[in-house]
């Protein structure tokens, strides 16, 4: 089987996930997906309480990344540990991800490592202004947690949004307009998914 490997990133707030589930949706069994957050090892490393800055790219597993996307782009099912916000709070402890003709997976810093990116057939990039990045991710939950404060985003998020995320759009092959309805973004990434094309050069 010939998979593709699609990859969605962003900003904080920016609608990766959003997307990924409507895409999910929308195409079903044809595609299979996959968070970068569940490659989250911060809580392995430290005392979760003592870690000041969660936008910190040591945080995360990257060779164990990079051998399971190796695996997916060979056409081999995985079975990761599940170790994002979300899985947590779910109870989730390991997630299976089988080997279809496309997998997406979604997250902050998924063009980051030059050797991961490269395995990406398609790269989609969701650009969405500070302002904005701001207002949605305050109204999580109305800056009560610690990490959604005006004063952790623009001390933290803000500026290593700038220093890792920004840079990705350069590698993206399209770049969606995270203002626009999810259903408008659904219908562009399908469009464009449905184009083959050769990997994009690094």
């Amino acid at each position: 089987m010939i998979t593709k490997l699609i990859g969605i990133a962003g900003g904080t707030s920016s609608g990766k996930t959003t997307l990924l589930k409507k895409l999910k949706e929308q195409l079903g069994d044809n595609v299979s997906t996959l968070s970068f957050d569940e490659y989250f090892i911060g809580s392995d490393l430290y005392n979760l309480n003592d870690i000041t800055n969660f936008e910190d790219p040591k945080l995360y597993n990257w060779p164990k990344l990079l051998e399971d996307l190796t695996q997916l782009s060979e056409g081999r099912s995985i079975t990761i540990r599940a170790n994002s916000r979300e899985s947590a709070e779910q109870g989730v402890k390991e997630k299976a991800v089988e080997a279809r003709a496309k997998i997406i997976v979604e997250g902050w810093l998924v063009f980051y490592d030059p050797e991961i990116s490269a395995l990406f057939d398609k790269k989609i990039f969701i650009e969405v202004p500070d302002q904005e990045i701001i207002k949605r991710r305050h109204a999580r939950t109305s800056g009560t947690r610690h990490w959604d404060s005006h004063e952790y985003i623009n001390s933290k998020i803000l500026p290593n949004h700038h220093m890792y995320v920004d840079p990705q759009k350069r590698l993206a092959d399209l770049i969606l307009d995270g203002l626009l309805p999810v259903e408008v973004l659904v219908g562009q990434v399908v469009k464009f998914m449905q184009k083959e094309a050769p990997k994009a050069s690094e």
